[in-house]
């Protein structure tokens, strides 16, 4: 019985343990959790891609009225390029896009499209080998460089959900 007033005690203080990495906020310099977040990404693109990824590593199918799009493609000496989109048949002008990239150096790229009715919202990052965020864009453009990468992410997997899983 102590042991399980002990164990209560120590959740309430410090929260649910397997609660915590959502619990906190990505940043420019959050490296682990940075990285997770990228780890599940690309684990969760390779297995919508297939599960024999030598034999199947593209893989397209429509599902609830929409198109679903998913690829990895893996080099010896290049990027491991890991892809997914998908969008209504009757409606392909609202189309979601993600991109993910990992350079034989370690380091990330993940980009996010999300164009419907109402905008287009489009954020891509680069995050070195430990995690961190690159400040310097990538594409000298400005725009759409962010750590807010994460958050539109997770709209996109929201919206992957409700519309292509529909359970």
């Amino acid at each position: 019985m102590k042991i399980l007033l002990v164990k209560l005690a120590f959740i309430l203080s410090l929260g649910n343990p397997g609660n915590n990495e959502y619990s906190k906020m990505h940043t420019t310099e959050s490296g682990e959790l940075n990285l997770s977040k990228l780890h599940q990404i690309e684990s969760l693109i390779r297995k919508k891609a297939g599960a024999e990824f030598e034999k199947s590593h593209e893989n397209s199918f429509t599902l609830n009225g929409y198109n679903v799009y998913t690829a990895v493609v893996d080099r010896n000496f290049g990027p491991d390029i890991y892809e997914e989109s998908f969008y209504d048949v009757k409606n392909p002008d609202n189309i979601y896009k993600m991109r993910l990239i990992k350079n034989t150096y370690g380091e990330w790229e993940l980009a996010v499209l999300i164009k419907e009715n109402d905008g287009v919202s489009n954020y891509h990052a680069c995050f070195d080998k430990f995690g961190r965020m690159l400040e310097d864009d990538p594409w000298g453009t400005h725009e759409g460089y962010t750590i807010e990468i994460f958050d539109l992410y997770r709209k996109y997997r929201k919206m992957y959900s409700k519309k292509v899983d529909l359970q």
